[in-house]
């Protein structure tokens, strides 16, 4: 099997954390388990887990092809 380039999968598509984020790079977050907010957390590090969607990526890539068609709809609505 081969590995996978994306570990990290997002159950919060990172163009949806973009529009709440000030720089497109990072967002506040909260972490409940060790009770601290973060004031800039990395998109990358946010809303998501190692292989949430499996090892072989095919879900994962599936939902990036997708993703891009929302950001454009999502965009537009926000735009308006």
């Amino acid at each position: 099997m081969a590995k996978v380039e994306k570990e990290y999968q997002h159950y919060v598509p990172k163009f949806y954390l973009r529009f709440f984020s000030d720089n497109t790079r990072s967002i506040g977050t909260y972490i409940f388990k060790e009770r601290k907010f973060i004031d800039q957390a990395a998109l990358t590090s946010v809303g998501g887990k190692k292989f949430l969607y499996g090892e072989d990526g095919k879900i994962e890539n599936w939902f990036a092809e997708l993703e891009s068609t929302w950001n454009k709809i999502i965009g537009k609505i926000i735009e308006k």
